[in-house]
Formats: C-alpha cells, sequence, structure tokens
C-alpha cells in the first residue's frame, strides 16, 4: 500500500497523510488477528480478474506482483470482500464456499482483513487517479468511505 501511495502523483498531502497512518493501523490490527497462523504460499491478489483457464481448461494465476508468505485467510478473503461490495452475487460466493469447504467471512479476523482489503482497493485507485478521471472520482468516494466504516459501499471493479 505505501508504494501505491509512493506512486500517487498529485496526491493531496493530507489524504496522503490519512492514508498512510490508516496503513498503520491496518498493520498493528492485522499483526494481532492473524497472529499464530501457519504462512503458506499465497497469491496476494487472488480474485476472478487474475485467473484464466487455458485451453485445456487449466488454471494459470497471473499479477503476481503480490506473491509471498502469510496466512491462507488473505487470499480467501478477497472473494467475500468482492460479494460484499456486490462484483459477487450470493450464488457465486456460495458456489465459492462449497468448492473451498468453508466460509472465510465467518472467521473472526474477517472484519479486520476486509479493512485491510478495503484500504488497499483506495490505495490502488489513489495511484490511477491522476490518470483517470473516472478513477479519481472512484477514489473520493472511496476515501469517504474510508472515514465512514459502517456506510455501505457502492463502488466500481476495475
Amino acid at each position: 500500500m505505501r508504494q501505491r501511495l509512493a506512486g500517487s502523483a498529485g496526491l493531496d498531502a493530507e489524504i496522503r497523510g490519512e492514508l498512510e497512518s490508516m496503513i498503520a493501523q491496518r498493520e498493528i490490527e492485522l499483526s494481532a488477528a492473524l497472529d499464530g497462523r501457519e504462512p503458506v504460499v499465497l497469491h496476494g491478489d487472488a480474485n476472478i480478474g487474475n485467473i484464466l483457464l487455458t485451453a485445456e481448461n487449466k488454471a494459470v494465476l497471473l499479477d503476481l506482483e503480490g506473491f509471498c508468505l502469510g496466512p491462507r485467510i488473505w487470499d480467501l478473503m478477497i472473494t467475500a470482500v468482492y460479494r460484499d461490495l456486490g462484483w459477487h452475487t450470493e450464488a457465486e460466493y456460495a458456489a465459492f464456499c462449497d468448492v473451498y469447504g468453508a466460509d472465510p467471512s465467518i472467521d473472526p479476523a474477517f472484519p479486520t482483513i476486509k479493512a485491510a482489503q478495503e484500504l488497499r482497493m483506495v490505495c490502488w485507485s489513489a495511484q490511477r487517479a491522476a490518470a483517470d478521471p473516472a478513477i479519481g472520482e472512484e477514489f473520493t468516494t472511496r476515501v469517504a468511505d474510508l472515514r465512514c466504516p459502517d456506510r455501505p459501499r457502492q463502488w466500481h471493479p476495475y
């Protein structure tokens, strides 16, 4: 997230400071929420947009910039976050849970990871806001929503 902010040309200094403060807080919260979980190999951004099927119907993962070691729940949670944003239907999410064998959104760490994922998504939009007016408007909406955690999200996928 810090790299995204560092690459965000023209970002208002006050908003940058606010986001940096949120990042520091999320790091503390994540550390506590995920303490003791076994690290595994993670994609880092395991969402449907980063998977292609070959002609042989084999899945290929793309966009490996977030590849790392960490708790399995990190990769699983993005699908639940996308469901909460309305980007996946309840039926799609239920199918995901059936294949996985459980609903990751009932994990006690879900609220903490969701908050971190949303912040990550805001930092992504910050990096692209100056070059694309639509993403700039989306960034403004997302920052306002971070300031009001209980407000329903109406974010657009990119």
